[in-house]
């Protein structure tokens, strides 16, 4: 299992530990249903299939650590990227859509979620939250997220009642999320 010294591991052991257990079950049903019918012709590569199950170290495990991000930490690595983007369909524009400070950024949520559906809609890719109001709610119990309602920020130089949230970049760097464009 992966080191539970890492944050982003840790959490995601109990899934890691569940897919495992579906893997190896499917092999073990697999390895008697194919006995049943062709005797012990395929046991010995089972056998080493479910060897290779049982001890995935390194590189392996690092690949699921990537896909073990929370779905939030997708939703806000793809918000990430559309920084970076030159699409005017879909892109996220630095001091009016999104601000880069010292250690941490701050967006406009609702804002950021219309472009982040727009993105999935051209892409043909189902989006992570179905509305805006259930990705605001993870966004309150997201850890990378230091301040909720942002009412001095930037941001609100139009007197905007948009939702504005900052989140630590550190703290975002740590689940996997990409940077933004500063």
């Amino acid at each position: 299992m992966p080191s539970y010294a890492d944050e982003t591991q840790k959490r995601a052991a109990p899934r890691m530990i569940f897919n495992r257990a579906v893997i190896v079950h499917g092999l073990r049903l697999l390895k008697r249903v194919l006995h049943n019918k062709y005797g012990s012709e395929f046991d010995a590569r089972l056998d080493e299939l479910l060897g290779v199950k049982a001890d995935m170290t390194g590189d392996e495990s690092k690949i699921i650590a990537a896909h073990a991000m929370s779905e939030i930490s997708k939703v806000i690595s793809r918000i990430a990227l559309l920084t970076r983007q030159n699409d005017p369909a879909y892109e996220m524009l630095p001091s009016r859509d999104y601000i880069v400070g010292d250690g941490w950024v701050e967006f406009r949520v609702e804002h950021a979620y219309d472009q982040y559906r727009k993105y999935c809609a051209m892409i043909r890719d189902t989006p992570l939250f179905d509305s805006l109001e259930v990705f605001s709610h993870a966004l309150n119990s997201y850890t990378p997220c230091v301040d909720r309602l942002c009412v001095a920020s930037d941001l609100r130089r139009d007197d905007s009642t948009e939702r504005i949230v900052r989140l630590d970049l550190r703290r975002l760097a740590k689940e996997g999320v990409q940077s933004f464009r500063s």
